[in-house]
């Protein structure tokens, strides 16, 4: 009976803490009201995305249906790290070439050239073709984006560009006539492709006429370079039959100048100062003194009629005039100079 009383004094204690602590009281309800109220968002996840409810504040104590009352607010997933699908022979190109990089993503993909990816994209998609590159290495960063949500990591590409060879050619003659041979000889690299079809760096010709001879260099890592070279050809029995028409005619020219020149030199004897008349003469014409020894002294072009000399340095004695018209002389004459 004593054992009875006792466990039904337990249970009627053990009632009363349990109603204290799971019926709160009225000042209790009443901040946990506020407390309700300075929550701003909940969320219920599902799959992909997760929706948060933003409550609206309020001043009363009545019940608030947060759900019916409440304006969406979405929240994305962070986005995964694309996978670069690139072709590794697209990695390797020559300079002044495009090259194109891939990549695979559940999300949009956005290509970079600087790390971390910040700024403005130079490409997008899956599939990105770059400007024409040059000599070194370019470096691409792929990154995925979920509606303006970037990934947290990137994927880098870096793609060698090798430099095009140097190409120059070398003829054993600059001028030839036609119909002979010369040899063509193309430096800078190893390996040559002609236009006449031939692979070495030496090849033979014998043109009719002035010809562009196109050659194609390959180094070793394939780039290739063009380089054209002008053979001049010329007709030598007409430069000859020309050539020597031309000597004909100054021949005729300087013999009828010397036939019919008339030359004055006054005054003679002199101080060193005197002047040449000359009657006839071309833009050839020249004035030439020389000294007892034979050592030139003096020469002039005869621009017009009269040409002014100066000699008041030279010394006292009796000097040559000589009158040319090129290599051909026209007249001689003693000058005497006293001073």
């Amino acid at each position: 009976m004593k054992q009875s009383a006792t466990f039904l004094l337990f249970l009627t204690t053990l009632a009363s803490f349990a109603q204290c602590n799971l019926f709160p009281t009225s000042s209790e309800l009443s901040m946990g009201q506020n407390d309700v109220e300075s929550e701003s968002f909940y969320s219920i996840p599902f799959y992909g995305e997760s929706v948060a409810y933003m409550s609206h504040s309020s001043s009363t104590s009545e019940n608030i249906d947060l759900r019916s009352s409440s304006q969406p607010v979405r929240h994305f997933v962070i986005p995964s790290v694309p996978v670069l699908t690139t072709k590794s022979n697209l990695l390797e190109v020559c300079e002044g070439n495009t090259t194109t990089l891939t990549a695979e993503s559940d999300y949009s993909i956005e290509w970079y050239t600087s790390y971390p990816p910040e700024g403005e994209p130079v490409g997008k998609g899956g599939t990105f073709v770059t400007p024409k590159l040059t000599q070194g290495y370019s470096v691409y960063y792929a990154i995925s984006t979920n509606n303006g949500i970037k990934s947290v990591g990137s994927e880098m590409e870096v793609v060698m560009v090798y430099p095009l060879p140097i190409i120059n050619v070398v003829s054993s003659s600059d001028m030839i006539c036609v119909g002979e041979k010369v040899s063509l000889k193309a430096f800078g690299t190893r390996f040559y492709e002609w236009n006449s079809g031939e692979t070495s760096h030496e090849v033979i010709v014998h043109p009719e006429r002035t010809t562009k001879y196109k050659v194609t260099g390959i180094n070793t890592a394939g780039c290739k370079n063009t380089f054209e070279f002008t053979q001049n050809v010329q007709d030598c029995r007409l430069a000859e039959e020309t050539a020597n028409k031309e000597v004909k005619e100054t021949e005729l020219k300087s013999s009828a100048l010397e036939n019919n020149l008339v030359s004055t030199t006054f005054p003679n004897p002199n101080t060193g100062e005197f002047q040449v008349k000359l009657n006839q003469l071309t833009t050839t014409t020249r004035i030439e003194l020389y000294n007892a020894y034979g050592e030139l002294v003096f020469r002039t072009n005869a621009l017009s009629e009269f040409t002014n000399i100066n000699l008041t340095n030279a010394f006292n004695g009796i000097y040559t005039l000589r009158i040319l018209d090129d290599s051909k002389l026209l007249k001689q004459e003693k000058v005497i100079i006293q001073k």
